[in-house]
């Protein structure tokens, strides 16, 4: 909507159990970065 590519890493659930996520969003034309910097925080994360 906003013309930014953005992308949402699963990370964990809260205290009530629900899921959290964490949202990642980048500049215009940052696609393939924030898809690098997306998969790293995964790696740390998982």
């Amino acid at each position: 909507m906003a013309g930014l590519p953005a992308v949402s890493l699963p990370a964990g659930t809260d205290p009530g159990g629900l899921p959290v996520g964490v949202p990642l969003i980048g500049l215009p034309g940052s696609d393939a970065r924030l898809l690098d910097l997306a998969l790293a925080f995964e790696r740390v994360l998982a």
